[in-house]
């Protein structure tokens, strides 16, 4: 969400110093087959199209965040919590119906969570390196709106950390590695629904429009790792992790 921030921030280099020790190791762990295939939506939703869904409820969760950014800005903090509680339990309710091992994963819980840590780790270093090759071209970055927010502190930071490192992974989670891989994958296959995924990932993301890239490269390695675990467990850790380091540099950086 907020990965090609800042590129060059000293805790951020260090932390794709360890990912160039990670990726290697990742790279071993994921290729390995001996594992069952990603747990399919149930029969209620393989009634309809994913992708359709996905994107329709992609929309919902951007108007839902969408307000709570304007409460945010105007100091309406109760208006905000109500959106951003809104959109979580848009996710819980699409979770609950489509995705019943929404919590569980082929590997176990214990080992989802430590491939989700370690994808993280090994995919620093690919979408840090790709914005920052971005940057020698185009100049400095353009900064999101939330995320210069969160630079200056103030009214409303904590309802934006909460956007940034528990709403948005958990409800793109569901989207894109639930609904859009996962249907696709069923329809043509884990490949073809390995490039979709992170191709929409990217292109959703497109404000900057410099993170498309480095985003696309995030979600094949979240595409991966579901592909590997069976479940979008391992994935929110992922993407929880990424956005929180880059709310960590913003804060204390």
């Amino acid at each position: 969400m907020i990965a090609a921030s800042d590129a060059l921030a000293p805790a951020t280099l260090w932390a794709c110093a360890a990912g160039i020790v990670a990726l290697p190791i990742w790279w071993r762990v994921v290729r390995q087959r001996d594992i069952a295939p990603p747990v399919p939506l149930k029969k209620a939703l393989d009634a309809v199209w994913p992708v359709p869904c996905g994107l329709l409820l992609f929309v919902v969760y951007g108007l839902l965040l969408g307000a709570a950014m304007i409460a945010i800005q105007e100091s309406l903090l109760n208006t905000a919590r109500m959106a951003l509680a809104s959109a979580v339990l848009v996710g819980v309710a699409v979770g609950a119906v489509g995705l019943p091992r929404l919590l569980c994963s082929t590997v176990g819980v214990g080992r989802a969570i430590a491939l989700g840590a370690l994808t993280f780790a090994a995919a620093l270093p690919v979408v840090y390196g790709i914005a920052y090759v971005e940057s020698l071209f185009v100049g400095e970055m353009p900064q999101q709106d939330m995320v210069l927010r969160i630079g200056r502190g103030g009214v409303g930071v904590r309802e934006l950390v909460f956007m940034a490192g528990a709403v948005a992974p958990f409800i793109e989670e569901i989207i894109f590695r639930g609904l859009i891989y996962g249907g696709v994958s069923r329809s043509r296959g884990p490949r073809y629904a390995l490039h979709f995924s992170a191709l929409i990932f990217g292109v959703v993301h497109y404000n900057p429009w410099v993170a498309i890239l480095p985003m696309v490269a995030l979600g094949y390695f979240l595409g991966a790792l579901v592909q590997r675990t069976g479940s979008v467990l391992a994935c929110f850790v992922a993407h929880a992790l990424f956005n929180l380091l880059s709310v960590a540099v913003l804060v204390f950086g």
